[in-house]
């Protein structure tokens, strides 16, 4: 397990979460993370949190010719913005960890492989909802979205006055790369026809990265 702890930033980067791991056996291939300037093996590393760009390295030793599989089955978890990429030190071959879910090496007795792991943070671009479009449809309203890079969207429907009437998507994922699109039958929670005039669209998206929602509102008519 690696990954960074906020309260290493406050303890100067050492932290007793660090886990060693027990000695091999006869007939392993056996694989640990090392720190610099150290020959221990650990299960477990932790770093500070608060820099852009992190690196662990990985041995992995056997007593026996074969291969064996790295494998990183939880990366889907993590913010997209965060790039992993996991470096061959022996060839120099580095590959991005979302490109795929494992790695198939070839060990060699007595012989220690080494890799890198890199984990940096891309330039975080500040969430916008950049269009929000109304289109009367037949027996009701077809609402578009559009924002600028991934998130999860709610929408109601607002009188004049600011009181909800519908809500039309909660905690929808909203994908950048097309618009996310909503459909209103002209109707209240209860599935009452709401009379003719004038309502509110209102749209608040939130980002994958915990940043704070935005919101666009959009003026619609219904007409009798």
């Amino acid at each position: 397990y690696l990954g960074g702890a906020a309260s290493l930033n406050r303890i100067g980067g050492d932290d007793s979460r660090n886990m060693p791991k027990p000695p091999p056996v006869e007939d392993y291939i056996y694989g640990g993370l090392v720190r610099s300037n150290e020959t221990t093996r650990y299960a477990r590393v932790l770093q500070p949190s608060g820099s852009k760009q992190q690196s662990w390295e990985l041995e992995v030793v056997s007593d026996k010719d074969g291969t064996a599989s790295i494998s990183w089955p939880n990366i889907s978890r993590l913010p997209r913005r965060v790039q992993l990429q996991i470096t061959d030190l022996q060839s120099g071959r580095t590959q991005s960890l979302r490109s795929t879910s494992a790695l198939s090496v070839a060990v060699r007795k007595g012989v220690t492989t080494r890799y890198r792991i890199t984990a940096g943070r891309e330039a975080s671009q500040t969430l916008r909802i950049t269009s929000l479009q109304t289109t009367q449809s037949r027996g009701g309203q077809s609402i578009s979205i559009q924002v600028n890079k991934d998130a999860t969207i709610m929408a109601r429907v607002l009188t004049q006055t600011g009181r909800p009437v519908q809500v039309l998507a909660s905690g929808r994922a909203a994908a950048s790369a097309s618009p996310t699109v909503l459909a209103w039958n002209h109707r209240d929670q209860k599935g009452n026809a709401l009379p003719a005039g004038v309502y509110v669209v209102e749209v608040v998206a939130t980002g994958e990265d915990g940043e704070q929602p935005v919101r666009l509102s959009r003026a619609i008519s219904v007409l009798r």
